[in-house]
């Protein structure tokens, strides 16, 4: 059976909730812990998130099996999807929005 469920807090893309993507060949779960985002805001003031994404990029820098970076170019949405994926876990550390409960 399938049984992880990721949707993303402000992910309005349909193939996250429709079901689309259990119907593809399973992928090996070879990212531990995934988060891509922002991890300073543009002016790079540490309040953005308490300082807890700088923090958790530190931490995680040593580890292989960890993506914890900021969007890069070349991982479009298709590469974002299989990321999320092939995650065992999806990472979602403070930010600046109240509409989710975080870390």
């Amino acid at each position: 059976t399938w049984k992880d469920i990721v949707i993303p807090g402000l992910e309005p893309d349909s193939e996250f909730i429709d079901g689309k993507l259990r119907k593809q060949s399973s992928l090996k779960k070879d990212i531990f812990a995934f988060f891509r985002g922002t991890i300073l805001n543009k002016a790079g003031i540490l309040a953005y998130s308490r300082g807890i994404r700088p923090k958790m990029e530190a931490a995680f820098k040593k580890h292989k099996d960890v993506i914890f970076t900021e969007e890069i170019p070349s991982c479009d949405r298709d590469c974002y999807r299989k990321e999320l994926r092939k995650s065992t876990f999806c990472l979602c550390p403070r930010g600046w929005s109240p509409w989710t409960l975080r870390a």
